[in-house]
């Protein structure tokens, strides 16, 4: 049931009710997904942890061949797949790289949601995550004017997509192709 919900935020409650179990033993097990490194809870970013608009983690599967096999699924991705295969990634490669950086997912009150956001000790880095294969400015627009509410510099922000071409889309933000990116 966690698996079906990679990429999006999850809500404890339902989950448990969904499943017949307690929202603690979901919750214990959900810890222990993390801790043995199978998933990724991505926190909600809010300097002000109680105004949060989304208070719930955005999970993500570390390894994409064990959602596939746990979803019993073979052959293409779904964009939430995609997302969590990319985030998946940028967590490992900053992790082995021994980066002091933490992670969160950020949704506004005006409705702009960032896949991914980076926080490093001089700032952050913003990350939206398409699986298209071309993507245009309006795929960068919920990564514009970041700035204002963050509380330290936006460092840069990228569209990681299936795109082969680099592109621009105004200042501090490249949509990049996201094999290119992870190099």
């Amino acid at each position: 049931a966690l698996a079906l919900q990679t990429a999006q935020t999850v809500n404890v409650s339902s989950l448990a009710t969904q499943i017949g179990m307690s929202s603690k033993t979901v919750m214990r097990y959900m810890e222990y997904l993390d801790l043995s490194f199978q998933t990724i809870a991505l926190q909600a970013w809010e300097r002000n942890a109680g105004k949060r608009l989304a208070k719930a983690p955005k999970i993500h599967y570390i390894d994409n061949g064990v959602l596939q096999a746990v979803l019993q699924k073979r052959g293409g991705m779904t964009g939430a797949e995609f997302e969590s295969l990319v985030v998946s990634e940028i967590f490992k490669q900053t992790k082995n790289m021994q980066a002091a950086a933490s992670f969160y997912h950020l949704r506004t009150h005006d409705g702009k949601e960032v896949d991914l956001l980076v926080e490093l000790p001089e700032g952050y880095f913003a990350f939206e995550i398409k699986m298209a294969e071309h993507v245009t400015k309006s795929d960068a627009r919920h990564l514009h004017d970041l700035q204002q509410i963050l509380d330290k510099p936006l460092l840069h922000s990228f569209v990681l997509s299936n795109d082969n071409e680099t592109k621009i889309f105004g200042d501090n933000v490249t949509a990049v192709n996201a094999v290119m990116f992870l190099g």
